[in-house]
């Protein structure tokens, strides 16, 4: 039985250059686990300031192939957090934008562009890829469809947004396999002992769809305090309807009687007064943060070396402090 889900690539040297320009990445996390790196094929979808982060870690850290994908336009609101476009790139594609700084960070990845939208895209395209990030926000219902469609061919996806101090992401790694080192310390010394574990990740659907309250407690639990996961689906809820960015809080505010009722919590839950008056801003601090954690579970999914974070990740810009939570 294969240890890793992409064994094969375990057998195949790396070139003399490839380890001179990944010695120290070797060292961190191993050479098996380099040779993993070097065989993922990953997609980026959205070329916000968060999908630019991501797509330099992970262009970084040397995988197989990265495509850049995005059918918008290049505004300028692009230019406070995304440092791949130039204000001469201002109504030209997002993505083809890009790519000429993308591919500069690592000869040796095969990065390419295309101007298309990631909804768009069907099974053919699917196929050709271990991994999707989705670096902006579609309507939750069209997201539930292309998960099933990534599910069906066992492509891993993570979806994340940033808007304002409010960062997110949310993974669907299916059945994630990986081996974790322990390290336990003996009277001779240390020892290093390799463990084979697996992590089982619910469809997107289900981590939406969980309720917020412990119905076995007689409905008097609530299974979160943090407010960021309120104001999470307070946001996913205003695109499902309005599908473009809330220009200001009072925008979200309309639609908190209907996700209180949903998730069965108090509307004051939401905390719609401590979020910032505009939004519809993208931080490039906030989208450096997200995108580099994002990064690193892409990471962590190539190399399969490490345990992946809960499937939902929060980060609060105002207090600057970030959150792994388990929604289910």
């Amino acid at each position: 039985m294969k240890r890793y889900a992409n064994e094969s690539a375990i057998s195949e040297e790396l070139t003399d250059e490839e380890r001179k320009l990944y010695d120290r990445q070797i060292r961190l996390w191993g050479l098996d686990a380099q040779k993993r790196l070097n065989k993922f094929r990953v997609c980026v979808a959205g070329l916000t300031g968060l999908g630019a982060e991501v797509a330099k870690n992970v262009i970084l850290a040397g995988v197989a192939r990265v495509v850049l994908l995005d059918h918008k336009t290049v505004t300028g609101e692009d230019l406070h957090s995304q440092f791949m476009v130039t204000p001469d790139d201002v109504g030209k594609n997002r993505a083809h934008s890009s790519l000429r700084y993308a591919r500069r960070l690592n000869p040796m990845v095969d990065v390419s562009a295309a101007g298309e939208d990631i909804l768009s895209k069907h099974d053919d395209f699917l196929k050709s890829f271990d991994m999707i990030v989705v670096c902006d926000m579609i309507p939750t219902q069209k997201i539930f469809e292309f998960n099933d469609l990534c599910r069906k061919h066992n492509v891993k996806l993570i979806v994340g947004h940033v808007l304002a101090g409010l960062g997110f992401f949310m993974s669907d790694l299916m059945t994630f396999r990986y081996v974790q080192e322990t390290v336990i310390h003996l009277k001779e010394g240390k020892k290093s002992r390799h463990e084979e574990k697996s992590e089982e990740f619910p469809p997107l659907r289900e981590i939406l769809n969980a309720k917020f309250v412990n119905k076995k407690s007689g409905g008097a639990l609530n299974k979160r305090s943090c407010r960021l996961a309120f104001q999470f689906h307070l946001l996913l809820a205003h695109y499902e309807k309005v599908s473009t960015a809330p220009k200001a809080k009072e925008e979200l505010a309309k639609f908190v009687p209907e996700v209180a009722n949903r998730l069965e919590v108090d509307e004051d839950r939401f905390a719609v007064d401590s979020l910032d008056e505009l939004l519809k801003m993208e931080p490039n601090p906030i989208a450096a943060i997200v995108g580099g954690v994002l990064g690193q579970e892409v990471i962590k999914v190539a190399s399969q070396n490490s345990k992946p974070f809960c499937n939902v990740f929060l980060f609060d810009g105002d207090n600057c402090v970030g959150t792994a939570e388990l929604f289910k």
